[in-house]
């Protein structure tokens, strides 16, 4: 009867392991795919071609990443600043320049997007009518506020403000 049940237990553990195994596995494959699509951007436009509106928003883990990364409101805004530089990549990040037309130097953000972690986050520089001046703001697992020069368009702003992994 010990032997039984000792047979049982060990078929079951057995059984167990070799499912979170399977699942692992899966799990891990899933990421995978989705990186090497991520990576395919690299030295491309997020917009396709300049002044128009991309397909890099439009790839489904992209999509499923910025679902809570960025506010809405700032989302639709660098959307519609279609002039953009293609990604370039550090590492896991990709990362590329938005900005308004013919009102860069005013109105740009840089995006990260972590292709490991499937997050984006954002340093935003605007005119602020209210300082007659530039304001910088980082979006990532918070927002705050930057001192003037922090968003320059290149990995330091994310090594210095990027939520850390």
């Amino acid at each position: 009867m010990r032997a039984r049940v000792a047979a049982a237990v060990v078929l079951t553990l057995a059984l167990f392991a070799a499912a979170f195994t399977a699942e692992h596995r899966s799990m891990a494959a899933a990421k995978e795919p989705a990186l090497n699509s991520l990576a395919a951007w690299e030295g491309k436009y997020p917009f396709g071609e300049p002044g128009k509106y991309g397909p890099f928003f439009e790839d489904p883990a992209v999509k499923r990443a910025l679902k809570n990364a960025v506010p809405d409101a700032l989302m639709k805004k660098i959307l519609n600043w279609t002039v953009n530089i293609p990604f370039q990549r550090d590492g896991d990040i990709l990362f590329s320049t938005l900005c308004k037309p013919h009102d860069c130097g005013d109105n740009n953000a840089t995006i990260y997007f972590d292709m490991v972690r499937l997050n984006m986050q954002v340093c935003l520089t605007e005119y602020d009518k209210k300082i007659n001046g530039l304001s910088n703001t980082w979006f990532g697992n918070t927002i705050r506020q930057l001192e003037p020069g922090s968003c320059n368009g290149d990995m330091s702003a994310i090594k210095r403000f990027g939520d850390s992994r």
